[in-house]
């Protein structure tokens, strides 16, 4: 599949891809820096499609606010356009798609597939989420699809790292239902030094994602790196400014991955900097780890639990709610419900 966002050289087959902030010059017969796109005889073609397609949980997105214990046809690729010392899930984010045979029938034969199984409302599934690796990479395939869906009615989800240029992420984002980003660190020299990557593009992403859809956000809190006091009260800070305290933050712990060999995050310093962030936000929550206070969903009024949820992504065991507000008290909660 041909890639929307291009500028061609006709002199030397030579293509700039102007999807994400990277914008790659790729020379003919070389990828670019996502590992998911190829200039193939001057002109960028999409490689990278699914791989891996599995009915999740939405809280595994995760997702805490949208149709809390729903489930979600979960589609991923290979690549990516970051390049995360400490990717989590590095063994499918960080490798090139291949070359295929009769690209663009397998092309069009994969979005129908996605498509048809968005659209399966069987076993509580409530649309199709785009996750695993980056799902930025292959945006001509997710454009076409989520369009798709959104015209049948069902939920289009993006979990993502936020680095795509202004023009893509308006054509898509009119078709998204709810995102979860990641803020992987305040200081740009985090970014650059450990992602090969820049903060400010992905700030202003969050912000454009909070004009159309539901909003989560989600930091991997690792050991020495981003886990001070100063730093994630500095994105709740940023999070309640500019997406409204109301925003649901995801604190999640760090396990040695990839390229770098850090201890795991202590489970009892990522609880510490929950709380350090409920200074500033009503819904704040702890994974990766057990933490009975983490994972539910309290009234910010009453304090009360309206969301209780079972360890890991076992199923939501109590909700205290009343459509969207709070059975106790009658708080309005920041909830997308059937």
């Amino acid at each position: 599949m041909e890639g929307l966002y291009q500028k061609k050289n006709i002199e030397d087959l030579s293509s700039k891809c102007l999807l994400c902030p990277h914008k790659c010059l790729i020379k003919n017969g070389e990828y670019g820096f996502c590992g998911g796109r190829k200039n193939i005889n001057g002109t960028i073609h999409l490689l990278s499609l699914p791989i891996t397609g599995y009915l999740d949980p939405i809280e595994k997105k995760p997702l805490y606010h949208f149709y809390p214990n729903s489930k979600i046809a979960s589609f991923g690729s290979e690549g990516c356009n970051l390049k995360c010392k400490f990717c989590q899930n590095w063994t499918i984010s960080q490798f090139k798609s291949s070359d295929k045979d009769k690209l663009e029938e397998i092309t069009e034969r994969t979005i129908q597939n996605i498509i048809k199984v968005g659209t399966n409302k069987q076993d509580g599934n409530i649309g199709c989420a785009y996750t695993y690796n980056e799902p930025s990479i292959s945006f001509e395939y997710i454009l076409k699809s989520s369009e798709a869906i959104n015209k049948a009615g069902m939920k289009n989800v993006l979990v993502t790292n936020g680095y795509l240029n202004a023009g893509p992420q308006k054509r898509l984002l009119k078709y998204i239902d709810a995102i979860n980003l990641d803020i992987k660190s305040f200081d740009d020299s985090f970014y650059k030094n450990y992602c090969s990557a820049t903060l400010k593009p992905v700030l202003r992403y969050a912000e454009r994602a909070k004009e159309y859809c539901h909003v989560e956000i989600t930091t991997l809190v690792i050991p020495t790196l981003n886990d001070s006091k100063i730093e994630i009260q500095a994105i709740a800070k940023w999070i309640a400014k500019h997406l409204g305290n109301d925003t649901p933050f995801h604190l999640s712990a760090y396990f040695p991955n990839y390229k770098l060999d850090i201890d795991a995050t202590n489970p009892e310093k990522l609880i510490e900097l929950r709380k350090y962030a409920m200074e500033y936000l009503k819904y704040v929550y702890t994974g990766n780890i057990y933490d009975k206070e983490g994972k539910n969903t309290y009234c910010p009024s009453c304090s009360k639990p309206v969301i209780v949820r079972g360890y890991g992504y076992r199923p939501i065991t109590e909700i205290n709610l009343n459509g969207d507000k709070c059975k106790f008290c009658g708080e309005k909660i920041n909830l997308k419900i059937n």
